[in-house]
């Protein structure tokens, strides 16, 4: 009889059953503080710019159907004598659908060969593993984007194949996708009142660099300690606000080939509800949406700590979106 699995030894998962839910919740926490998106997250209603769906906790294979209402077309009537009667106009919605999809990882190692103690590794697998969590989702997000319609490139550039080295991130760059949300009476995040752009941190050290940028910051950014000069220390991705768009770091940005520079990378801007983003719960029970496993075999010779975690990113509404092309190439670390 094959035994390869056959566990006899008492292991400290048999004896602490309540193990992998503390440390689920620990991973938790920790997925949450390295994922950057997690700010932006809100439930329906919320003007969040990702909206959150909770439904499914029967696993994965499951699908969310996601209703958007779309704005009315009719110019109503007006007059005292117009009859308003039979000229009502119906309430038109579509349809996202999301589908989520199990994710895992795991680490492990054969008796023989560790140095540390199981809790030293537990708090080694829980840091590993939720930064892998966390750029997973983030990265989701990008991935998403790409289905969306609105792109911007730097300068004067009319699309990729005209971006060069010196297509650098500026405040008319951020202004210009800001514009666009406002004319679109797209809702602004309620996180900060303002429109949100994620962009690289390449990007963001050339738009550092730029004068409207600079001098933008300095007329309009409070004094005191909530200046972002300040609260770049309590919040370091935050790089600040330019025409009503608050401007984040983000290493989640792609870099991808350009035609005319060596790199190209494509920021974002984003409104209310820009993004959907369902949650499924793997183990069938729970509201954490990381979970935390451990396991041994082979007589406890062999150990091993995974999460896995349930979800998908969509594009929610297109017009709440602008994608913003750069040169992505990296600062000369010369003289």
């Amino acid at each position: 009889m094959a035994t390869e699995d056959l566990i006899n030894g008492t292991t400290p998962t048999q004896i602490d059953a309540t193990i992998p839910e503390i440390w689920g919740l620990r991973v938790y926490h920790e997925f949450q503080r390295h994922m950057r998106c997690a700010l932006l997250m809100g439930s329906e209603g919320s003007d969040m710019a990702i909206i959150v769906k909770r439904e499914l906790e029967r696993g994965p294979g499951d699908i969310i159907h996601v209703e958007k209402r779309l704005r009315l077309e009719s110019a109503g009537v007006s007059g005292d004598t117009t009859v308003l009667k039979g000229n009502e106009e119906t309430l038109q919605f579509s349809q996202v659908d999301l589908t989520p999809v199990l994710y895992r990882h795991g680490v492990g190692w054969y008796k023989r060969a560790k140095k540390k103690s199981i809790s030293e590794l537990r708090t080694e697998a829980k840091m590993a593993l939720a930064e892998w969590a966390a750029e997973l989702v983030d990265d989701s997000f990008f991935d998403a984007a790409m289905a969306g319609s609105n792109v911007l490139f730097a300068g004067s550039a009319a699309g990729s194949g005209d971006l060069t080295g010196e297509s650098l991130m500026t405040a008319d760059d951020i202004d210009r996708a800001g514009t666009y949300l406002r004319d679109n009476k797209v809702p602004q995040v309620a996180m900060t009142d303002r429109y949100v752009a994620l962009i690289s941190p390449r990007q963001g050290y050339h738009l550092g660099k730029d004068d409207a940028w600079i001098k933008g910051k300095r007329e309009a950014d409070l004094r005191g300690k909530l200046n972002p000069v300040f609260a770049h220390f309590i919040e370091p991705d935050y790089l600040g606000d330019y025409q009503g768009v608050s401007v984040f770091e983000t290493h989640s940005v792609p870099l991808v080939d350009g035609a005319v520079s060596g790199h190209i990378q494509g920021a974002l801007v984003m409104g209310a509800e820009a993004f959907a983003f369902a949650v499924g719960d793997a183990t069938g029970g729970g509201k954490i949406p990381i979970n935390w496993e451990e396991e041994s075999s082979d007589y406890n010779n062999i150990k091993g700590i995974a999460v896995e975690l349930v979800f998908e990113s969509k594009l929610f509404r297109d017009e709440s979106l602008v994608r913003v092309y750069t040169a992505g190439d990296l600062p000369s670390l010369g003289g």
